[in-house]
């Protein structure tokens, strides 16, 4: 019998995995997308053969299935709860397999392999952990780390039982793979030695096709095969490997030794995959091979290494022309080349059709109506024909659009953006097509299509090595930090060293938050973190260029200064815009606060009204004015609300009374302004201000492999001055690191409720205090040593704000002296201050000047106090 068999998954007992990587959940997705054998992932971990146990009955020769009840009780809960179609198929049989990591040296080099083992029967399985247990821990992780040898392991596992099958996996990734060009071997014999006859297929991963491998006679032995590697039930299926097999699992071990078994294989198109091409992540520079080579596989934005993408190490191996549109040849059978289908996964293709995230309810309420009618995800993508899918059509989803998708898709007439150094790719069947129906755009039609280019550049006179190879030079570690004058307090150091995931800091004036977060960064970069994971955001320039500073100076010498991004928000939200529109003919320009201000006029110079909104322009008629019709523009886009809206789903407040009021209601004459705003923005290609948070958290909602993306992309985000976030920004965080997660991305967040000073842009201090509700668990520190001022003013401030901070010593501070009617308005009040601060340094500036201060530091405070000085 023909079935699609995806063998390489994993349990929720592996890190960064779903916590629905359970049987049932694993029996209806496979049903969901076709897959009729699927492997368990993990079983290597007792607790998960423990549920496998509970959870699955004896099908056929080592194959497995389900139990009713449980299947049952599935269907009466969960499936129920989150309306999940029915697949055709309810006999998914499912066998024993896991992958297990090898890290260990040879031939002086540090080797990272991982494999896929396939296990007969829960007695093999179990005498093989006995064995494992032996050689390292294999109950932290489902997918254990231990330092063994490839070819002892699979020594071991033959020695186990002689039935079971060791599958080298996604061999061509460079970090962890038997020919990865970071950390595996040349050949597959090479690492697995005498035994490397007795491997009979290996595992082509998502960033390479079977083209990418017949490139290779040394692989000609070997069956190809594709699996998903699946972290989360629905990615089941990605990639999987088409079979003609009887159900038994010799039959399985037959067919994958090359007897005629493989049918073809469901691939990714490899573009997609995240190392498919060489390139930089966080200077987003990506290279193909012969622009790779060029470089010397050096960063030509800020010369430290790239990360080789699997095409380049495939040509470098290769001793045949990697030609990717040519047909597989006659008489195929006889060798490893089989057919195979590269495909698009039917919620992105739905999520493009419909121009919305393909994660989103709409998204996936198209989805589950066209599973309940087409049978499974694969009948729909690679065995329905045309006139069939033009029948599909569900409520909001055109099933001739579909079709044409699916069509464009089979043909591969798709538009292609490379993945590199850990950053997916993106395939897309419309892109430069006409714009269709079904989903508001991120700005209507300003950012119409959305796709990543690689970054003209040029390249450096100087190659310095990458910063986390210069820190591991210095020997690692906080012994090693560069010295510094701060020295943490027991909190501070509380602070700087705690390992939790989320964190708030509260920290008064004066208290050392700057310094507490450089070193608490510089902490995770010496701990191993990679720079460019970390994300720090703060208010204004001139603070994230300190912050910037000082991290660098816990770093070593000639370390790149800002391989951390510390950045402003809006500076961050620029730098996202620009590279996820970087497609754009036009682009886009930031209009400052002049040009702001013209496009306001001229919209209420065309506009008459009869509202309060309105003034009289002295001709009879009266006109918006353009400063309230500014302040209303600001504030919907705190709410990122586009004209028209009255809610955006991500940006709501939260419940009544806890932290910000409703969304204020719109006004009909400025909504109508806001959108004539809005069109000039368009045809001049500009973005204001106010747009750049507010079109940033539109994207990552509307797009949800963008947002996923960036959360890959940094796993450490630190927030400065947080007590000054408005809704946008508090919605933008969110985003990036959700809330309920207890694993990265990682939120730390700093600031004091008494010292919010953005209320006028719509900041609310109750966000600070939201924090621990947001991340309940998450560690909480209090900062109260102030190292500002001296203790006397201290106490004093204390007695006036009940700010209850605490002075370092008491030192020689003098006495606090209190004017209570010398200064009668703000104005004297604050000349009276310049003048005592003028008259105390010497009276150096203009002002000590005219004011006198330079001549008598101690004059009658009263003498000039309501007067004004010449002073500009």
């Amino acid at each position: 019998m023909r079935l699609c068999a995806d063998l390489h998954i994993h349990s929720h007992y592996s890190r960064a995995t779903s916590s629905r990587l359970r049987p049932p959940w694993l029996d209806r997705w496979a049903g969901v997308k076709g897959v009729g054998l699927l492997g368990t992932g993990d079983c290597t971990h007792a607790r998960w053969l423990e549920e496998l146990r509970e959870n699955f009955d004896d099908a056929e020769e080592g194959l497995y299935v389900l139990k009713n009840d449980a299947r049952r009780a599935f269907d009466a809960g969960p499936a129920l709860e989150e309306g999940l179609p029915r697949p055709e198929n309810d006999g998914v049989r499912f066998v024993l397999t896991g992958e297990i990591s090898a890290i260990y040296k040879k031939d002086g080099k540090t080797r990272k392999v991982h494999h896929l083992v396939i296990l007969p029967d829960f007695t093999a399985a179990a005498a093989f952990n006995a064995k494992l247990a032996r050689t390292g821990n294999i109950v932290s992780d489902g997918r254990p780390i231990l330092g063994i040898d490839s070819a002892d392991l699979f020594s071991l596992l033959k020695e186990t039982d002689e039935r079971a099958i060791l599958i080298p996996a996604h061999i061509w990734t460079p970090w962890f793979s038997v020919l990865g060009a970071l950390s595996g071997f040349d050949s597959v014999e090479e690492c697995y030695g005498s035994l490397s006859p007795l491997i009979s297929a290996v595992e082509t991963g998502l960033s390479s096709n079977p083209h990418m491998n017949w490139a290779l006679s040394s692989l000609d032995r070997f069956s190809i095969i594709s699996n998903s590697d699946a972290h989360s039930p629905d990615k089941i299926g990605r990639e999987a490997t088409i079979m003609e097999m009887e159900l038994s699992f010799s039959s399985l071990r037959d067919a994958l030794a090359g007897a005629g078994g493989i049918v073809s294989t469901v691939e990714f198109f490899p573009q997609e995959g995240k190392y498919h091409y060489d390139g930089h992540r966080k200077c987003g520079v990506c290279l193909d091979p012969a622009g790779a080579l060029k470089s010397g596989g050096i960063c030509p934005v800020c010369g430290k290494a790239m990360t080789r993408g699997v095409m380049s190490r495939v040509m470098e191996l290769a001793d045949r022309p990697v030609d990717e549109d040519a047909a597989c040849p006659p008489g195929s059978e006889r060798t490893n080349r089989r057919p195979y289908h590269s495909l698009i996964t039917l919620r992105e293709l739905i999520a493009e059709i419909l121009r919305t995230g393909s994660s989103s309810k709409k998204a996936g309420a198209a989805y589950n109506c066209l599973i309940e009618k087409g049978g499974s995800e694969f009948a729909i993508l690679m065995d329905r024909e045309p006139g069939e899918l033009e029948k599909l059509s569900v409520p909001g989803l055109s099933g001739e659009l579909l079709a044409r998708a699916v069509d464009r898709m089979r043909r591969g007439e798709v538009s292609v953006s490379a993945g590199y150094d850990g950053e997916y790719g993106a395939i897309r069947v419309f892109a430069g097509t006409p714009a269709m129906d079904g989903g508001a755009g991120l700005f209507g039609d300003l950012l119409e299509d959305i796709a990543p280019v690689p970054v003209p550049v040029s390249a450096p006179e100087k190659s310095p090595a990458p910063i986390k190879q210069q820190i591991q030079n210095t020997g690692g570690g906080s012994g090693n930090l560069r010295p510094s004058a701060f020295v943490p307090d027991a909190v501070q150091e509380g602070a700087i060293s705690s390992t939790a995931t989320h964190g708030l800091i509260i920290a008064g004036p004066g208290t050392g938050k700057t310094a507490v977060l450089a070193a608490k960064i510089a902490r995770l970069i010496h701990g191993g973190a990679e720079p460019s994971s970390i994300l720090a955001l703060s208010f204004t320039v001139k603070a994230a260029a300190e912050l910037g500073e000082r991290v660098a100076g816990y770093l070593p010498e000639g370390a790149a200064p800002n391989s951390p991004l510390t950045a402003t928000f809006h500076s961050f939200c620029v730098s996202v815009l620009r590279d996820e529109a970087a497609g754009l003919d036009k682009g886009f320009t930031v209009c400052g606060e002049e040009r702001r201000n013209e496009l306001l006029r001229a919209v209420c110079e065309s506009a008459v009204c009869e509202s309060a909104v309105c003034e009289s322009a002295g001709t009879g008629t009266k006109k918006p004015r353009p400063r309230r019709l500014g302040l209303y523009i600001e504030e919907r886009k705190r709410y990122c609300l586009l004209p028209g809206e009255t809610a955006f789903e991500t940006v709501r407040p939260p419940a009544a009374g806890a932290v910000a009021d409703a969304i204020p209601e719109p006004v009909p004459e400025l909504e109508s302004l806001y959108a004539g705003y809005r069109r000039l923005l368009k045809e001049k290609a500009l973005l204001d201000f106010d747009d750049l948070v507010s079109a940033a958290v539109r994207l990552f909602t509307l797009r949800a492999e963008i947002l996923a993306k960036y959360r890959r992309r940094f796993t450490h985000i630190f927030v400065d001055e947080y007590q000054d976030i408005n809704l946008a920004q508090y919605a933008l965080i969110k985003l990036l690191a959700p809330a309920g997660r207890t694993a990265a991305p990682g939120l730390w967040v700093i600031g004091d409720p008494n010292q919010a000073i953005y209320g006028f842009r719509g900041s609310d201090n109750r966000f600070i205090r939201r924090f621990m509700d947001d991340y309940p668990g998450a560690a909480c520190f209090e900062m109260r040593r102030s190292f500002r001022c001296a203790c006397p003013i201290i106490r004093a401030a204390g007695r006036l704000t009940g700010a209850g901070l605490e002075g370092v010593s008491e030192g020689d501070g003098g006495t606090v002296d209190l004017y209570r009617t010398a200064y009668p308005t703000d104005k004297s009040e604050a000349e009276g201050i310049a003048r005592t601060i003028a008259g105390l340094i010497g009276g150096t500036s203009f002002f000590a000047k005219d004011s006198n201060a330079d001549q008598d530091s101690n004059a009658d405070q009263d003498s000039n106090a309501d007067q004004d000085s010449n002073a500009d």
